[in-house]
């Protein structure tokens, strides 16, 4: 149960360029980590948050014409047995 607690997220901006067939957890593109956005879990492990504010990270990607890579939401503490489940409104497991 502590993994499952323990699930921050952050949303940063990649700084390097990176390809989506051939990005893995070893080659995954290097991040900008100032202006992060940490994403709490709650006490039970889950994140609902539909209306997070990634503004002044678009933003910074706007202002930098020439580091414009995407932005990369991981996990604040990546090891193993953690993850993340994504889905919208419509998945039936929400």
């Amino acid at each position: 149960m502590m993994n499952m607690i323990q699930n921050k997220l952050k949303i940063e901006l990649a700084d390097q360029a990176w390809d989506e067939t051939t990005v893995t957890l070893n080659n995954q593109p290097s991040t900008i980590s100032n202006g992060a956005i940490i994403i709490p879990s709650d006490e039970n492990g889950k994140i609902d948050k539909p209306d997070i504010d990634i503004t002044p990270l678009i933003q910074a990607m706007i202002n930098n014409s020439d580091g414009r890579f995407g932005i990369k939401i991981s996990q604040v503490d990546e090891t193993i047995y953690r993850s993340s489940f994504f889905a919208s409104t419509e998945n039936e497991l929400v």
